[in-house]
């Protein structure tokens, strides 16, 4: 059983009575890890308070005193009908909370912010995993906030907030606003570098996958220590630092090609600039749940859709991978944002299940 589902149950059981005190920790251990469902069992909690209240009003009518056997009838007549009442308003809460767990599983967790799963503790590490598809916020034990993009995990030790140095290790992309403590230095570590907190707000973009890890500097300062040469870097608000893999593997912008290529670290740090049509830095727009990309080939692109609506992209050739695209998402399907492309790109496509296969127009099913 999913957790989401064991969550609902878990609310279901509580507003029934029936929940057990193991039962009741559990759902108490799991409501901070889902907050739409947290949010949810408070608007029932009210709705229950309602009814509750109501229902004392009701009881407090028994210390009235009946004067003569008609007002006896009539107090009999009024306790029959609330019984009514009070099954409509039990099928009211039903009515709820199957709408809540709705909401929660076909809309929400797809689309929104869900924790994916908070893996249990294993060697006094938390990790924090957010499947394709969805993103997630989660404030971590010394205040730091983090919201993570699709297919991240995030690891951290339990005694994150006592640490001499406050360690955190990242596959996948991630936006940080840390607390900053001098005292207590903040490390983010990926594959290829480490991200020194200086009092910041800035977002690393470091997926297993791709050719290429990102540092953007949204405010404040970070120095980044290139794992390779272990060379120290400082970035400035509203710059990045892009950071080429393998020479091989550099990717499409001509301009990244030409600087990286001569610069014998393989890395570039440039100026980030918000996009003309959102005013959002393209770096961070996944904050917004937009995609925006401008110059970007198409294989790269593809890799930002597959984490974005959770499938799995596969381009015939060369051509079509390097076809230069400018634009951008917002509420999109899958097959609305293929159809734009398309438009530029020349292609045609299928979708199999969680697939899609990227082929030239003359191709017929995919052959």
């Amino acid at each position: 059983m999913r957790m989401e589902e064991r969550i609902w149950i878990l609310i279901g059981k509580k507003f029934s009575s029936s929940l057990t005190e193991a039962e009741e920790e559990e759902l108490n251990r799991l409501l901070p890890q889902y907050p739409e469902a947290q949010y949810t069992m408070e608007v029932l909690q009210s709705c229950w308070k309602v009814r509750s209240d109501a229902d004392k009003l009701q009881q407090d009518d028994v210390f009235q005193p009946a004067e003569d056997a008609d007002a006896l009838f009539q107090y009999s007549i009024k306790k029959r009908g609330s019984r009514k009442v009070d099954w409509m308003g039990v099928g009211m809460m039903l009515l709820l909370m199957l709408v809540g767990f709705w909401i929660y599983r076909d809309l929400i967790v797809p689309l929104s912010e869900p924790v994916t799963s908070v893996a249990v503790n294993h060697a006094g590490s938390n990790q924090i995993i957010t499947r394709f598809g969805s993103r997630t916020h989660v404030v971590l034990p010394d205040g730091s906030q983090v919201w993570l993009n699709a297919g991240s995990v995030l690891s951290y030790a339990e005694d994150l907030a006592q640490a001499a140095v406050r360690e955190v290790n990242l596959q996948g992309e991630a936006y940080f606003d840390i607390h900053h403590d001098e005292a207590h230095p903040f490390v983010i570590h990926t594959a290829d570098m480490d991200i020194r907190d200086l009092g910041t707000v800035f977002n690393v973009k470091a997926y297993p996958n791709d050719p290429v890890t990102e540092a953007t500097l949204i405010s404040g300062a970070i120095e980044i220590i290139l794992k390779q040469n272990d060379q120290h870097v400082r970035l400035k608000p509203r710059e990045k630092l892009v950071w080429y893999k393998a020479k091989d593997s550099i990717a499409f912008h001509p301009a990244f090609r030409a600087d990286s290529i001569q610069h014998a670290l393989h890395y570039v740090v440039q100026e980030i600039y918000p996009d003309k049509k959102y005013k959002l830095y393209p770096e961070t727009a996944w904050l917004e749940n937009k995609l925006i990309f401008e110059n970007e080939s198409f294989a790269e692109l593809a890799r930002e859709m597959e984490r974005r609506y959770a499938v799995q992209i596969h381009i015939c050739c060369e051509d079509i991978a390097n076809t230069p695209l400018t634009g951008s998402f917002t509420d999109e399907t899958l097959q609305q944002a293929l159809d734009e492309l398309r438009l530029i790109a020349h292609f045609s496509y299928q979708i199999k299940d969680h697939e899609v296969f990227i082929f030239h127009q003359d191709q017929q099913d995919g052959n």
